[in-house]
């Protein structure tokens, strides 16, 4: 079994049906994501994505 963890933030009022939504990780940034040695919470918060809603 894989270890994962989702990671939301609160949602928007358009579409609402739950009071969180998902935080998505291209793939382009898992790298930096998963770089113990990344420390910087700015940097990586930066690197998720809202999806949009509907």
């Amino acid at each position: 079994m894989t270890p994962v963890t989702i990671i939301t933030t609160e949602a928007t009022a358009a579409g609402r049906i739950c009071p969180r939504k998902p935080l998505a990780l291209t793939p382009g940034h898992y790298d930096a994501w998963l770089d113990p040695h990344h420390t910087d919470t700015r940097v990586l918060r930066a690197v998720l994505a809202q999806p949009t809603d509907g």
